[in-house]
């Protein structure tokens, strides 16, 4: 069953991952920001599931913690922003790839949920590159917020 733990977990990671990238020089439109983004609004998305669907959401949201963790520790031990190009050993790569899989996960559940403000289209990555996606979420206070390719409106 998915629990507020879990989710609040996978949300604090994300957010750790997203600050020890800004500190390491990362812009605020870098495409692993962008990820932590809409991982944060899928977890809270997917927060009020029951029954199967919410074992599979529970599941998603573990790996994609762990791989979160794990990326924000090479940032800190190696002091220096993930960059791709430059990496010997392909731990982070395969971790972001894990991520963007597992998102592509989340919001499949979260699209095939009947929770009624599940409102997903398009896709997130295509060859492991961002592109343009719509998503309705809701915001605190019961309001629904747009997102596009990962730029929260509330």
């Amino acid at each position: 069953m998915l629990t507020k733990k879990q989710v609040t977990k996978c949300i604090s990671k994300e957010a750790d991952l997203i600050c020890e990238l800004l500190k390491h020089g990362a812009e605020p439109t870098d495409d692993i920001i962008q990820q932590s983004i809409m991982i944060c609004m899928c977890a809270l998305s997917l927060m009020h599931l029951q029954g199967s669907t919410a074992i599979a959401a529970a599941a998603a949201m573990v790996g994609v913690t762990k791989e979160c963790k794990l990326m924000c520790d090479w940032i800190k031990k190696e002091d220096k922003p993930i960059t791709f190009s430059i990496f010997t050993r392909h731990e982070p790569l395969e971790c972001r790839l894990i991520r963007a899989r597992t998102l592509d996960v989340m919001l499949s559940i979260l699209k095939e949920s009947s929770f009624p403000s599940s409102k997903v289209s398009g896709m997130v990555y295509q060859n492991g590159a961002a592109v343009g996606f719509r998503f309705a979420a809701p915001c605190f206070g019961g309001a629904f917020q747009l997102l596009n390719a990962g730029m929260p409106f509330c």
